[in-house]
C-alpha cells in the first residue's frame, strides 16, 4: 500500500466466480485469489488492490445478460430513454462496450439503428452476430476503435453496461473512446452503485470482475480529467442497486441536468464517499456470517441445498463458510447444469431436482432473486425450511411467506 492507500477489507481468498466446470477435479485445482478492497485517501475511490488475469476470466465467460431478472426489460426502457432525449434515428450509430450477447444492442437495432458491439468472449460474441449485431470479439483496444471506425463515420452513441468496473486501464479506455466521440456524441454508463448495495448488505458485488466502485462525486472527477461532464444521472434497482451515468464533452449542447447536483448532495449525507462507510458494510457482514451459521446449526437439517449459480454465489459461499455445508448447488440457468462451482466442487443440478423433505434446507444464495425464488420453491411444492441470508438472515417456509 501507498500513503494514499488504505487496505478496507480483505475478503476471502477466491477463484474467479464464473468458472464452473466440466468436471469436479477441475474446479476443486482452481487457484484461489486474494481480494482486498482499497480506498483511495487523494480521490476517494473505492478499489481492488488486485489485477486479475482478464483473459482467463473473460475466454470462457459463462453470464449472459438475457438471463439476469428483467434486465433485458430496463435495457429495452433506458434504449428508449436515449433515443427518445439524445435524437438517435435510423442515420445514427450505436456502439456497446462488453455487449455480451448484443441484449442491449437489440433494441437499438429494432429501431433500424445501426448498432455495433465490442465483446471480448467468443460465446457471446457469436450470439451477437447470431442476432445480426456486428460484434468486434476482443477487448476494448485500438483494434477495437479501427473495427468501429471502419463500419461508422460518426457515433452518436457510446454506451457501457456493467463493464467500466471491469476495466483496469481507466484513462486508456477513456482515451479510446474519446477518439470514438464527436462534439455532441453521447457516452452512457450503467454500473453497480455500492452506496446502494452496500446498505441492504449486498458485498458480493465485490469481485475480481469488479475493479472500480463508482460514485458520481469520483467519476464526475474522472470526467473532468478528460474534458467531460456528467449530463444526467438516475439510479435503479438492478444488481441491488445500479446508476446510469449520462456524459458528454464540456463543449457539447447538452446541459447538465438537476439530478446531478441532487445525487451528489445523497452521496454527502450518506458518507459513502468516506472509508469509514466501506468499513460499516465489513463490519456488518462479519456478523451477518456468524448468525447464518448460527441458523444452519440450530436445526438437525437432513440435506442442504443452495440456490443460484453466479459469480456472487460463488464469493458468498467462501465468504460466509459454506463449502462443506452444502450438498449440490440448483439454479434454472441449463448453461450450468453439470458442470462444478469453482474452487468449492459442488455440483450445480436443475431447480427441480429439490425434494420436498420437510427436514431439507435450501440456502438462497442468489438472494437478489429471493421473491423469484420464492414463487418457483411454490411451484415444485417443496416444503422445507428456507435461509434467506440477506440482507437480514432468517429462516422460513412457503407457508409463512407472503408477496
Amino acid at each position: 500500500m501507498t500513503d494514499s492507500l488504505d487496505l478496507i477489507w480483505a475478503l476471502a481468498d477466491s477463484p474467479y466466480g464464473d468458472q464452473f466446470k466440466n468436471s469436479r477435479s477441475e474446479a476443486i485445482a482452481l487457484p484461489s485469489c486474494s481480494l482486498n478492497l482499497i480506498y483511495c485517501k487523494n480521490c476517494k475511490l473505492l478499489q481492488l488492490a488486485e489485477i486479475p488475469n482478464f483473459t482467463e476470466i473473460y475466454s470462457n465467460y459463462l453470464y449472459r445478460t438475457n438471463i439476469t431478472n428483467a434486465l433485458d426489460s430496463y435495457y429495452n426502457q433506458l434504449s428508449l430513454k436515449l433515443i427518445d432525449e439524445y435524437n438517435l434515428n435510423s442515420k445514427s450509430t450505436v456502439i456497446d462496450i462488453g455487449s455480451n450477447d448484443g441484449t442491449f444492442l437489440s433494441f437499438f437495432q429494432k429501431q433500424g439503428i445501426q448498432s455495433l458491439g465490442i465483446e471480448p468472449t467468443v460465446t457471446s460474441a457469436k450470439q451477437a452476430i447470431d442476432k445480426g449485431i456486428q460484434t468486434f470479439n476482443g477487448f476494448m483496444n485500438l483494434d477495437a476503435c479501427e473495427f468501429i471506425k471502419s463500419k461508422a463515420k460518426t457515433v452518436d452513441l457510446i454506451s457501457i453496461n456493467y463493464t467500466l468496473a471491469n476495466i483496469h486501464e481507466l484513462n486508456e479506455t477513456f482515451e479510446l473512446i474519446i477518439s470514438l466521440m464527436s462534439d455532441e456524441t453521447i457516452l452512457s454508463i450503467v454500473t453497480g452503485y455500492h452506496p446502494d448495495q452496500f446498505v441492504i448488505n449486498m458485498f458480493e458485488y465485490i469481485n475480481h470482475d469488479h475493479l472500480t466502485y463508482f460514485t458520481v462525486t469520483t467519476l464526475e472527477r474522472i470526467c473532468n480529467r478528460f474534458g467531460l461532464k456528467i449530463i444526467d444521472v438516475s439510479r435503479a434497482e438492478h444488481k441491488g442497486g445500479s446508476v446510469n451515468f449520462v456524459i458528454s464533452k464540456n463543449i457539447a449542447k447538452w446541459s447538465t441536468q438537476s439530478s446531478v447536483a441532487q445525487l451528489i448532495q445523497r452521496e454527502e449525507w450518506m458518507n459513502c464517499n468516506e472509508e469509514s462507510f466501506s468499513g460499516n458494510l465489513k463490519k456488518s457482514i462479519e456478523k451477518i456470517a456468524l448468525k447464518v451459521n448460527q441458523l444452519i446449526k440450530s436445526e438437525d437439517f437432513k440435506t442442504i441445498y443452495g440456490i443460484g449459480a453466479s459469480i456472487s454465489t460463488t464469493h458468498l459461499i467462501n465468504q460466509f463458510k459454506l463449502a462443506s455445508i452444502i450438498t449440490n448447488i440448483l439454479d434454472d440457468d441449463p448453461s450450468k447444469h453439470g458442470k462444478f462451482a469453482p474452487g468449492t466442487g459442488l455440483q450445480v443440478l436443475p431447480l427441480n431436482h429439490l425434494a420436498s423433505d420437510k427436514q431439507d434446507l435450501v440456502i438462497v444464495l442468489a438472494w437478489q432473486h429471493t421473491n423469484k425464488i420464492l414463487k418457483r420453491l411454490i411451484e415444485l411444492n417443496y416444503s422445507g425450511k428456507i435461509l434467506i441470508p440477506l440482507p437480514n438472515p432468517q429462516i422460513t417456509t412457503i407457508d409463512s411467506i407472503k408477496f
